[in-house]
């Protein structure tokens, strides 16, 4: 499975990817989730909701992909959370 957080909370359902970069970057760590990653992460919450025995899921919860995107720069790590950064598109 490729979903590095899942987490419930009163929204619903969050699949969370986190990426990292060490400064300099040329390009934030979001923008490292492109169409390829977000294809295999909804793939893999789709095989999770359809095993998943947690009591706290009844069905039709909304579902959420986040990320959370760490940079390091020397001793200062900078923390992004992005909520709902994609909606997956169903092919």
């Amino acid at each position: 499975m490729e979903i590095d957080l899942i987490t419930i909370d009163a929204t619903g359902i969050h699949f969370v990817e986190v990426k990292s970069r060490t400064a300099p970057v040329m390009a934030p760590p979001q923008e490292n989730v492109g169409y390829l990653k977000q294809k295999r992460l909804t793939a893999a919450a789709q095989r999770w909701l359809h095993s998943a025995r947690d009591p706290r899921i009844r069905g039709g919860e909304e579902v959420q992909f986040d990320i959370v995107a760490v940079t390091f720069n020397g001793p200062e790590t900078v923390l992004e959370y992005i909520p709902q950064a994609f909606i997956p598109i169903y092919t």
